[in-house]
């Protein structure tokens, strides 16, 4: 994970309405204050920290905000509550179009994260949100005192043509090793997206770019993939008597655009309604997508469409989890490691045309 610190130059003004941690005044960057300064600075952090709303952390999965001290132990100052001087919004606007990509971003107030004693908050990236940018990010457990951050969300500006990182010889060698894929193929992409996105980050623009210079037809949509597995514990003595073919994995992957979400839907009514005609048959929680029109439409045939993944595991938004971590033997009988689990990701579909 990469780390990067610095000082802002210039002093900005800061005004906080808030009951109890009214504030109005410039902040300025110094490392040399002296004690009756830090004093003055902790009691005032402590008086926001104290005033400020609990802080929750959003669940994508349930699509809904938890509280949970194990997770985030913060408290908060929402945008509404405080402003701050143009000065510095757009110093930060200027640091990352000159740093970063996307190169034409807009800073947008967010919040005043607070933390004291014991605060933090675990690896996450925050919740999905059209055209913003995300990372990776974590806040460390304070030891002592009190800390305040002024968080601002990094929104994408919208261009007319869409934005490629400029790295030809990247993205050159990224098509030349497209190129020797057999289509149809799909990519899952590095970046969380939110539904609709047309825009991508980083390294995901670069790909799609190159896709798109393969003569196929691309196409950018979410996905759904299900992964299944199974594991055997090895408990003899000789690895010859021992049937690895117990060893199981497999993934699937369905798209999940609107259409085909309005596909499954329906499939469920339908089983659930014939369900309820039939006392013997329990309703399904899940839908087998193989043979309904939420599969894929592949023009080669039956053949599945291949997915590749630089780093499946980081990417993808893990919805349901079934793991079995244990093994238990009954005898000459074990129950072995399984997991059950749907993700969600986006995907770079390229089709022949």
């Amino acid at each position: 994970m990469t780390f990067a610190s610095g000082n802002i130059e210039n002093p900005f003004n800061l005004t906080i309405e808030r009951t109890g941690c009214e504030y109005e005044g410039d902040i300025t960057a110094s490392t040399n204050k002296s004690g009756n300064a830090l004093s003055d600075m902790d009691a005032r952090l402590r008086r926001w920290y104290e005033a400020g709303d609990v802080s929750g952390y959003g669940d994508v999965k349930t699509q809904e905000t938890k509280v949970d001290p194990a997770v985030r132990n913060a408290r908060e100052i929402p945008a509404s509550d405080f402003r701050v001087s143009p000065n510095l919004i757009a110093r930060v606007q200027a640091i990352w179009n000159a740093s970063f990509f996307p190169t034409h971003v807009r800073a947008e107030p967010y919040k005043i994260h607070m933390y004291g004693p014991g605060g933090k908050f675990e690896s996450h990236r925050d919740t999905p949100e059209t055209d913003l940018v995300d990372v990776i990010h974590f806040v460390g457990e304070i030891a002592t005192g009190y800390r305040a951050v002024i968080a601002v969300k990094i929104l994408r500006q919208h261009q007319e043509t869409p934005e490629v990182p400029a790295n030809i010889q990247l993205q050159r060698k990224i098509k030349d090793v497209l190129m020797q894929l057999d289509t149809p193929y799909g990519i899952l992409l590095q970046h969380q997206y939110s539904a609709g996105t047309a825009e991508l980050n980083g390294p995901d623009a670069v790909l799609h770019a190159a896709a798109g210079d393969t003569g196929g037809d691309v196409k950018l949509l979410p996905v759904l993939i299900r992964w299944t597995a199974s594991r055997y514990e090895f408990s003899g003595h000789d690895p010859e008597d021992y049937d690895w073919g117990k060893n199981e994995c497999r993934a699937d992957v369905f798209p999940m655009t609107e259409a085909h979400v309005d596909t499954v839907l329906a499939h469920i009514r339908t089983e659930n309604a014939r369900a309820k005609d039939e006392d013997h048959r329990e309703p399904k929680l899940f839908v087998d997508l193989k043979g309904t029109d939420a599969e894929w439409i592949n023009t080669q045939g039956a053949q599945p469409i291949p997915f590749y993944s630089p780093q499946f595991s980081g990417t993808s938004v893990a919805w349901l989890e079934e793991l079995y971590n244990t093994f238990e033997h009954t005898g000459n009988e074990s129950r072995p490691y399984e997991e059950n689990s749907i993700y969600l990701s986006y995907a770079v579909v390229v089709l022949p045309k």
